[in-house]
């Protein structure tokens, strides 16, 4: 009996884990195509037609368009990209009702941006047009160069016969641009979008041949920009953009151009809100340079701090960084900047991230150090007393590290909490 009945439940636990497994695989696909979602307009039909599907859409909107494929002359026009479905359902009514918008699943393998399409298929019709025209006056020259000869009518009817006896030759008509002829990598400038935040100084590089533009993304107005006048750089405030240029200086008498090679100290200022920029000018195209807002940063950041003391959060801070569980609402910026401590230059130390702790005006910095190479020891023992010097950090509130022992393989990583003096500055104002 016994028998009986660890084996009726060893069936049991089979048909409960195989259910399990099921049941793993259902949601796991459930949270993959969370974000597999377009907005499609219109029906599927040839590069011709959908053309003429773009001119319902507000201009305004036009730059969120996209062409996918269906197969190599059938496309669909689609609307924001792809996303999830609470996502564009936000943005499909932004396309006309008679334009028939639907969220749909995203099946598509190949999709281009509306300008990089629209581009290659003006170039595609632009040489099958110059082909047929080509053909067209071949053919005519052909005609006006032949010579016939007038032979007697039994004659004439007899090649009339024999011409009607061979095949008619019909015109070939070349069939419109299909996604084959599109070549698949777009011809598009990179590196040309950078993104900033406040109350970290941030060093750029900006284009010193063409004009840079800065906006402040949460809408905000730019309501001035601080730099030095003397250091050849001009803004230009509209709404909430500016447009940065560096002077180009042009010697008199030989009239040959230099270009500005002086960093210069950039202060924007989005409403309330002051980003710190050092731009470097390099000889690169336009940069446009996304100030980004912290706002809701700053108010999730103070919620989870409430009630603490100064202390506490200190400590809060280090134990999130020390068990490699940072708070998202932080602000991080990476780095790879190196210091040298005169009194221990046998380390290696590298400056990897600035976190900034929104709202509550402390910056996280985090060093990685290790002993070089061609040190005489491998190994060295330090405390956090070892590193309270100005040769990396002006004014620590806080000193961590995760090993007292330092050896040549691997880093051990050290943190120090500051004052961030950007944000205080900004509060008094």
């Amino acid at each position: 009996m016994a028998g009986f009945i660890s084996m009726e439940l060893k069936k049991l636990n089979r048909k409960l884990f195989i259910s399990y497994i099921f049941f793993m695989l259902f949601l796991s696909n459930l949270l993959y195509a969370e974000d597999n979602f377009r907005i499609k307009i219109g029906e599927e039909s040839d590069a011709t037609s959908i053309t003429k599907s773009i001119d319902k859409i507000p201009k305004e909107h036009q730059y969120k368009l996209s062409i996918c494929s269906i197969n190599d002359d059938k496309f669909i026009l689609t609307y924001g990209g792809k996303k999830t479905k609470q996502e564009l359902q936000n943005l499909i009514s932004e396309v006309p009702k008679e334009s028939s918008p639907e969220i749909v699943p995203d099946t598509y393998t190949k999709c281009y941006k509306l300008e990089y399409f629209l581009a290659e298929y003006s170039k595609m019709n632009t040489n099958i047009k110059k082909v047929q025209q080509e053909d067209a006056e071949s053919t005519k020259k052909a005609e006006e160069e032949s010579t016939y000869l007038k032979l007697p009518e039994q004659f004439n009817k007899k090649e009339k016969k024999e011409e009607e006896k061979l095949p008619k030759k019909e015109t070939t008509k070349l069939p419109p641009p299909t996604l084959s002829d599109i070549k698949n990598t777009p011809e598009m400038l990179t590196n040309t979008v950078v993104k900033v935040y406040p109350d970290i100084t941030t060093r750029l590089d900006l284009s010193t041949l063409d004009i840079n533009r800065c906006t402040c993304m949460d809408g905000s107005p730019v309501k001035d920009v601080v730099r030095s006048s003397e250091k050849g750089i001009t803004a230009q405030v509209n709404g909430n953009n500016v447009f940065i240029k560096f002077q180009i200086q042009q010697n008199q008498i030989t009239q040959d151009t230099k270009y500005s090679e002086t960093p210069t100290d950039l202060y924007i200022l989005c409403g309330e809100t002051i980003y710190p920029i050092i731009a470097i000018p390099k000889k690169i195209p336009a940069q446009w340079v996304q100030l980004m807002s912290n706002k809701s940063k700053i108010e999730k950041t103070v919620s989870s701090f409430k009630g603490l003391s100064y202390e506490e959060k200190i400590v809060t801070i280090m134990k999130e960084a020390y068990s490699n569980m940072l708070s998202d609402n932080y602000t991080k910026q990476k780095v790879e900047q190196k210091f040298t401590i005169h009194s221990m230059n046998f380390l290696e130390i590298v400056l990897k991230q600035i976190i900034n702790i929104d709202g509550e005006g402390m910056i996280l910095k985090e060093f990685f150090i290790k002993v070089k190479p061609d040190a005489k020891s491998s190994i060295a023992k330090v405390t956090e007393k070892n590193f309270i010097t100005p040769d990396i950090s002006q004014k620590p509130l806080a000193i961590t590290l995760d090993s007292l022992v330092i050896t040549k393989n691997k880093p051990t990583r050290l943190w120090i909490i500051e004052k961030n003096f950007n944000e205080q500055t900004l509060k008094k104002m």
